[in-house]
């Protein structure tokens, strides 16, 4: 469960690294993004206390199905703990469910990523780099041929 959650948080890292430009943005934007993706999957309350507006986002949060998994695999057997699992709408879900939702998460966010990786190739854009001594721009990558 541990690896397929990391497999989505890298995928989302990456998707976002592709779309912005420097590694600073793409941790301002991650950590808010990051923040919220965990408040709507039941990371820091229930996630029927969460507002109406943003429980839609809970359907897109990897941690909702992975924290989903680890509760049904460890406490769908203890009846102290069915109560807990019926008041935030576990019992309708499966280990093998939950599972197949954070494949499904994972494959849809590097295939957004390799769309991303691809779009932004087929530019014929070539990456700037600051050479680290002379503090110049210096233009790195291969350029595209005419003719």
């Amino acid at each position: 469960m541990l690896l397929l959650t990391a497999t989505c948080a890298q995928a989302l890292v990456q998707l976002v690294g592709l779309v912005v430009r420097t590694e600073t943005v793409c941790a301002a934007i991650l950590t808010p993004v990051m923040g919220l993706l965990l408040l709507v999957g039941g990371g820091f309350r229930e996630t029927n206390a969460v507002p109406w507006a943003l429980r839609w986002l809970a359907y897109l949060s990897y941690y909702t199905w992975a924290l989903r998994a680890v509760l049904l695999e460890e406490f769908s057997w203890n009846d102290e703990f069915s109560d807990y699992l019926r008041q935030n709408s576990l019992v309708d879900v499966s280990y093998a469910g939950c599972v197949g939702v954070l494949c499904a998460l994972g494959a849809a966010i590097h295939t957004a990523a390799f769309c991303v990786l691809v779009w932004r190739g087929s530019l014929g854009a070539t990456a700037e780099r600051v050479h680290f001594r002379s503090g110049r721009a210096v233009q790195v990558g291969r350029k595209r041929m005419h003719g």
